[in-house]
Protein backbone atom coordinates (compact mmCIF):
# COMPACT_ATOMS: atom_id res chain seq x y z
CA UNK A 1 0.00 0.00 0.00
CA UNK A 2 1.27 3.15 -1.10
CA UNK A 3 1.77 6.02 1.81
CA UNK A 4 0.13 9.51 1.82
CA UNK A 5 2.85 10.86 1.26
CA UNK A 6 3.79 9.20 -2.24
CA UNK A 7 0.15 10.12 -3.25
CA UNK A 8 0.06 13.96 -2.66
CA UNK A 9 3.48 14.34 -4.26
CA UNK A 10 1.53 12.24 -7.70
CA UNK A 11 -1.82 14.41 -7.10
CA UNK A 12 0.36 17.53 -6.94
CA UNK A 13 2.58 16.41 -10.23
CA UNK A 14 -0.70 15.74 -12.06
CA UNK A 15 -2.03 19.27 -11.57
CA UNK A 16 1.07 20.87 -12.57
CA UNK A 17 1.15 18.60 -15.62
CA UNK A 18 -2.37 20.03 -16.37
CA UNK A 19 -2.05 23.65 -15.83
CA UNK A 20 1.21 24.40 -17.64
CA UNK A 21 0.32 23.52 -21.14
CA UNK A 22 -3.05 25.54 -20.51
CA UNK A 23 -0.58 28.47 -20.52
CA UNK A 24 1.74 27.77 -22.47
CA UNK A 25 -0.36 26.78 -25.80
CA UNK A 26 0.04 28.84 -29.09
CA UNK A 27 3.35 29.83 -28.11
CA UNK A 28 6.67 29.56 -29.90
CA UNK A 29 9.62 28.64 -27.41
CA UNK A 30 11.65 31.32 -26.64
CA UNK A 31 15.08 29.67 -28.21
CA UNK A 32 13.42 29.95 -31.28
CA UNK A 33 12.28 34.01 -30.99
CA UNK A 34 13.85 35.87 -34.01
CA UNK A 35 14.17 39.58 -33.41
CA UNK A 36 12.09 41.14 -36.21
CA UNK A 37 14.58 44.51 -37.59
CA UNK A 38 13.18 47.73 -36.98
CA UNK A 39 10.83 49.49 -39.91
CA UNK A 40 12.62 52.80 -40.88
CA UNK A 41 10.34 53.39 -44.36
CA UNK A 42 8.34 55.98 -41.91
CA UNK A 43 11.25 57.53 -40.86
CA UNK A 44 12.69 57.93 -44.48
CA UNK A 45 9.72 59.15 -45.38
CA UNK A 46 8.85 61.65 -43.20
CA UNK A 47 12.50 62.74 -43.66
CA UNK A 48 12.38 63.29 -47.24
CA UNK A 49 9.09 65.41 -46.77
CA UNK A 50 10.84 67.73 -44.42
CA UNK A 51 14.00 68.34 -46.56
CA UNK A 52 11.29 69.21 -49.49
CA UNK A 53 9.43 71.36 -47.00
CA UNK A 54 12.88 73.48 -46.13
CA UNK A 55 13.89 73.44 -49.64
CA UNK A 56 11.11 74.89 -50.97
CA UNK A 57 10.56 77.43 -48.21
CA UNK A 58 14.48 77.80 -49.28
CA UNK A 59 13.64 78.67 -52.88
CA UNK A 60 10.33 80.74 -52.14
CA UNK A 61 11.59 83.39 -49.91
CA UNK A 62 15.39 83.04 -49.13
CA UNK A 63 17.33 86.75 -50.02
CA UNK A 64 20.69 85.33 -49.50
CA UNK A 65 21.70 88.99 -48.50
CA UNK A 66 20.76 90.04 -52.43
CA UNK A 67 19.28 93.36 -50.34
CA UNK A 68 22.63 94.91 -50.02
CA UNK A 69 22.36 95.27 -53.56
CA UNK A 70 18.38 95.73 -54.96
CA UNK A 71 17.80 97.74 -51.91
CA UNK A 72 20.69 99.18 -50.57
CA UNK A 73 22.67 99.96 -53.30
CA UNK A 74 20.28 100.47 -56.11
CA UNK A 75 17.55 101.81 -54.32
CA UNK A 76 15.16 99.99 -56.42
CA UNK A 77 12.51 99.71 -53.52
CA UNK A 78 12.35 103.73 -53.67
CA UNK A 79 11.40 103.68 -57.23
CA UNK A 80 8.63 101.20 -55.90
CA UNK A 81 7.09 102.91 -53.24
CA UNK A 82 6.94 105.96 -55.11
CA UNK A 83 7.56 109.66 -53.64
CA UNK A 84 3.99 109.60 -52.04
CA UNK A 85 5.24 106.55 -49.89
CA UNK A 86 8.18 107.72 -49.06
CA UNK A 87 10.49 107.10 -52.05
CA UNK A 88 10.86 108.37 -55.56
CA UNK A 89 9.25 109.23 -58.27
CA UNK A 90 5.55 107.82 -59.21
CA UNK A 91 5.66 104.45 -57.53
CA UNK A 92 4.88 101.03 -59.32
CA UNK A 93 1.33 100.16 -59.23
CA UNK A 94 0.34 96.12 -59.25
CA UNK A 95 -1.07 96.73 -62.48
CA UNK A 96 2.88 98.15 -63.62
CA UNK A 97 3.98 95.62 -61.80
CA UNK A 98 1.88 92.54 -63.65
CA UNK A 99 2.79 94.09 -66.98
CA UNK A 100 6.35 94.14 -66.72
CA UNK A 101 5.81 89.83 -65.55
CA UNK A 102 5.58 90.26 -61.95
CA UNK A 103 3.25 87.76 -60.15
CA UNK A 104 1.08 87.63 -57.27
CA UNK A 105 1.05 84.12 -55.05
CA UNK A 106 -3.17 84.15 -54.60
CA UNK A 107 -2.65 81.59 -51.93
CA UNK A 108 -0.82 84.53 -49.42
CA UNK A 109 -3.76 86.60 -49.95
CA UNK A 110 -6.20 86.56 -47.10
CA UNK A 111 -9.72 85.35 -48.45
CA UNK A 112 -11.77 89.21 -47.86
CA UNK A 113 -8.39 90.74 -49.91
CA UNK A 114 -9.67 88.23 -52.75
CA UNK A 115 -13.23 88.95 -52.32
CA UNK A 116 -12.29 93.00 -52.71
CA UNK A 117 -10.28 92.17 -55.91
CA UNK A 118 -12.86 90.27 -57.47
CA UNK A 119 -15.56 92.66 -56.84
CA UNK A 120 -13.15 95.46 -58.11
CA UNK A 121 -12.84 97.29 -54.91
CA UNK A 122 -9.11 97.20 -54.77
CA UNK A 123 -6.81 100.14 -56.79
CA UNK A 124 -4.52 98.21 -59.02
CA UNK A 125 -3.14 102.06 -59.89
CA UNK A 126 -1.84 102.90 -56.45
CA UNK A 127 1.44 101.88 -55.10
CA UNK A 128 0.61 101.66 -51.70
CA UNK A 129 -1.16 98.46 -53.03
CA UNK A 130 2.23 96.82 -53.98
CA UNK A 131 3.49 97.51 -50.85
CA UNK A 132 0.79 96.28 -49.41
CA UNK A 133 1.08 92.93 -51.11
CA UNK A 134 5.10 92.85 -50.33
CA UNK A 135 4.01 93.13 -46.74
CA UNK A 136 1.80 89.91 -46.92
CA UNK A 137 4.71 87.99 -48.97
CA UNK A 138 2.37 87.73 -52.39
CA UNK A 139 4.58 89.08 -54.57
CA UNK A 140 6.67 86.15 -56.36
CA UNK A 141 10.15 86.38 -55.85
CA UNK A 142 10.37 89.65 -54.26
CA UNK A 143 10.63 90.33 -50.39
CA UNK A 144 10.09 93.82 -48.87
CA UNK A 145 11.82 94.77 -45.56
CA UNK A 146 10.08 96.99 -43.81
CA UNK A 147 10.64 99.35 -40.57
CA UNK A 148 8.87 99.49 -37.42
CA UNK A 149 6.64 102.17 -38.48
CA UNK A 150 5.45 100.73 -41.62
CA UNK A 151 7.75 101.87 -44.30
CA UNK A 152 9.55 99.86 -46.98
CA UNK A 153 13.70 100.25 -45.81
CA UNK A 154 15.13 97.73 -48.37
CA UNK A 155 14.04 95.08 -51.13
CA UNK A 156 15.74 91.36 -52.15
CA UNK A 157 14.94 88.87 -54.60
CA UNK A 158 14.48 85.00 -54.37
CA UNK A 159 15.21 81.96 -56.64
CA UNK A 160 11.62 82.52 -57.31
CA UNK A 161 12.77 85.74 -59.14
CA UNK A 162 13.36 84.07 -62.27
CA UNK A 163 12.43 80.70 -61.93
CA UNK A 164 8.92 80.98 -60.75
CA UNK A 165 5.62 81.79 -61.90
CA UNK A 166 2.03 81.25 -61.55
CA UNK A 167 -1.17 79.51 -63.39
CA UNK A 168 -3.60 82.80 -63.75
CA UNK A 169 -6.23 80.57 -61.89
CA UNK A 170 -7.10 83.62 -60.11
CA UNK A 171 -6.54 86.37 -62.93
CA UNK A 172 -3.87 86.77 -64.93
CA UNK A 173 -1.01 87.46 -63.60
CA UNK A 174 -2.56 86.28 -60.02
CA UNK A 175 -2.67 82.44 -59.05
CA UNK A 176 -1.19 79.30 -57.56
CA UNK A 177 2.80 79.11 -57.54
CA UNK A 178 4.27 76.79 -59.91
CA UNK A 179 7.76 76.71 -58.67
CA UNK A 180 10.51 75.82 -61.57
CA UNK A 181 9.02 77.02 -64.49
CA UNK A 182 10.95 79.82 -66.31
CA UNK A 183 9.40 83.21 -65.74
CA UNK A 184 9.39 83.79 -69.53
CA UNK A 185 7.55 87.23 -69.63
CA UNK A 186 8.94 88.87 -66.42
CA UNK A 187 11.02 92.23 -67.81
CA UNK A 188 14.03 92.33 -66.22
CA UNK A 189 15.19 95.02 -67.68
CA UNK A 190 12.40 97.38 -67.44
CA UNK A 191 11.87 96.45 -63.37
CA UNK A 192 15.64 97.31 -63.00
CA UNK A 193 15.78 100.43 -65.29
CA UNK A 194 13.77 102.08 -62.33
CA UNK A 195 16.46 102.14 -59.78
CA UNK A 196 17.15 105.31 -58.69
CA UNK A 197 20.72 104.29 -58.71
CA UNK A 198 22.60 102.23 -61.82
CA UNK A 199 26.06 103.81 -60.70
CA UNK A 200 27.19 100.53 -59.71
CA UNK A 201 26.18 99.27 -62.99
CA UNK A 202 27.79 101.86 -64.98
CA UNK A 203 30.94 100.88 -62.41
CA UNK A 204 30.94 97.38 -63.28
CA UNK A 205 30.64 97.38 -66.86
CA UNK A 206 32.50 100.85 -68.09
CA UNK A 207 29.66 102.56 -69.35
CA UNK A 208 27.65 105.50 -68.44
CA UNK A 209 24.16 105.40 -66.64
CA UNK A 210 22.68 106.60 -69.59
CA UNK A 211 24.06 103.43 -71.93
CA UNK A 212 23.34 101.10 -69.03
CA UNK A 213 19.74 102.25 -69.02
CA UNK A 214 19.28 102.06 -72.60
CA UNK A 215 20.77 98.58 -72.21
CA UNK A 216 18.56 97.66 -69.36
CA UNK A 217 15.39 98.95 -71.72
CA UNK A 218 16.00 96.80 -75.00
CA UNK A 219 16.11 93.56 -73.01
CA UNK A 220 12.35 92.95 -73.42
CA UNK A 221 10.32 89.76 -71.77
CA UNK A 222 12.14 86.47 -70.72
CA UNK A 223 15.58 88.15 -71.15
CA UNK A 224 18.90 88.41 -68.41
CA UNK A 225 21.48 89.00 -70.28
CA UNK A 226 23.58 91.19 -68.38
CA UNK A 227 26.13 92.96 -70.71
CA UNK A 228 25.75 95.69 -72.91
CA UNK A 229 27.41 94.04 -75.60
CA UNK A 230 25.91 90.87 -78.00
CA UNK A 231 27.30 87.85 -79.97
CA UNK A 232 25.96 88.34 -83.72
CA UNK A 233 27.49 87.52 -87.58
CA UNK A 234 27.85 90.52 -89.88
CA UNK A 235 26.96 89.97 -92.95
CA UNK A 236 26.38 92.37 -96.24
CA UNK A 237 23.06 92.38 -98.22
CA UNK A 238 24.33 90.12 -101.04
CA UNK A 239 22.99 86.61 -101.19
CA UNK A 240 25.87 84.69 -101.09
CA UNK A 241 27.91 83.32 -98.19
CA UNK A 242 30.83 85.03 -99.45
CA UNK A 243 29.03 88.93 -98.31
CA UNK A 244 30.22 88.34 -94.41
CA UNK A 245 32.34 90.49 -92.38
CA UNK A 246 32.52 88.77 -89.30
CA UNK A 247 31.27 85.75 -88.05
CA UNK A 248 30.26 85.40 -83.98
CA UNK A 249 31.75 87.99 -82.74
CA UNK A 250 31.00 90.51 -79.76
CA UNK A 251 29.70 93.63 -80.83
CA UNK A 252 27.68 96.57 -78.92
CA UNK A 253 23.99 96.11 -79.26
CA UNK A 254 22.51 97.63 -82.28
CA UNK A 255 19.18 99.20 -82.91
CA UNK A 256 17.21 99.70 -86.53
CA UNK A 257 19.53 102.68 -88.16
CA UNK A 258 22.49 102.51 -86.49
CA UNK A 259 25.77 102.32 -88.26
CA UNK A 260 28.25 99.53 -88.11
CA UNK A 261 31.89 100.59 -88.57
CA UNK A 262 34.62 98.01 -89.60
CA UNK A 263 38.15 99.59 -88.98
CA UNK A 264 40.39 96.14 -90.49
CA UNK A 265 38.76 95.14 -93.58
CA UNK A 266 42.18 94.17 -95.00
CA UNK A 267 43.93 95.36 -97.97
CA UNK A 268 41.31 93.92 -100.64
CA UNK A 269 38.25 94.65 -99.23
CA UNK A 270 37.14 96.28 -102.02
CA UNK A 271 38.70 94.95 -104.92
CA UNK A 272 38.23 91.35 -103.67
CA UNK A 273 34.57 91.49 -102.85
CA UNK A 274 31.96 90.71 -105.16
CA UNK A 275 30.79 94.33 -105.36
CA UNK A 276 28.82 94.22 -109.15
CA UNK A 277 26.94 90.73 -107.77
CA UNK A 278 23.33 91.83 -108.30
CA UNK A 279 23.74 94.80 -109.98
CA UNK A 280 25.01 96.62 -106.71
CA UNK A 281 26.05 99.69 -106.24
CA UNK A 282 30.42 100.18 -105.92
CA UNK A 283 30.88 100.49 -102.21
CA UNK A 284 32.51 104.15 -101.36
CA UNK A 285 36.10 103.60 -99.89
CA UNK A 286 38.11 106.31 -98.26
CA UNK A 287 41.45 106.49 -97.02
CA UNK A 288 41.57 108.12 -93.42
CA UNK A 289 44.97 109.54 -92.32
CA UNK A 290 46.56 109.52 -89.28
CA UNK A 291 47.65 112.45 -86.99
CA UNK A 292 51.20 113.31 -87.64
CA UNK A 293 53.56 111.05 -85.08
CA UNK A 294 51.28 107.76 -85.17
Amino acid sequence: MKSPRFTLALLLLSLVALVIPRFTRGQAPAVNAKRQPPNFDATIQSNSNRMLEEGRKTFRYATFGSEAFWGDALQLHKAIAGEKNGGVGGGVSPKTALSVGLKVDADALPAPLKEQLKAGKVDLDDPATTLALLKLNAVVGVTGLFDKKGSIRSMGIQCAFCHSTVDDSFAPGIGKRLDGWAARDLNVGAIVALSPNLQPFSDLLGVDVATVKKVLNSWGPGRFDAEPEEEVSIVGCLCTPLDRLADDVMAPRAEPGDLVAVFQAGAYGLSASPHTFLAQHRAVEKVVGLPAGN
